[in-house]
């Protein structure tokens, strides 16, 4: 499973993929979960939801 922490014990989770390499980089499918982690953190960082307390009031 793939996913942000945004808090001690608070995460986005964004997908999930069996990972048999070293990195991200070295499969396609892996490559797809890594922009989907990049594009909720960007997002995140554009709504102002920084940590936990954020999050915590923000309604999705």
């Amino acid at each position: 499973m793939y996913a942000i922490k945004i808090g001690p014990n608070t995460f986005i989770v964004t997908g999930g993929a069996i990972k048999l390499v070293g990195t991200m980089d070295e499969r396609t499918h892996l490559l797809k979960e890594k922009q989907k982690l990049e594009d909720i953190k960007y997002y995140l960082k554009e709504e102002g939801i920084l940590d936990q307390d954020d999050f915590e009031v923000y309604e999705i």
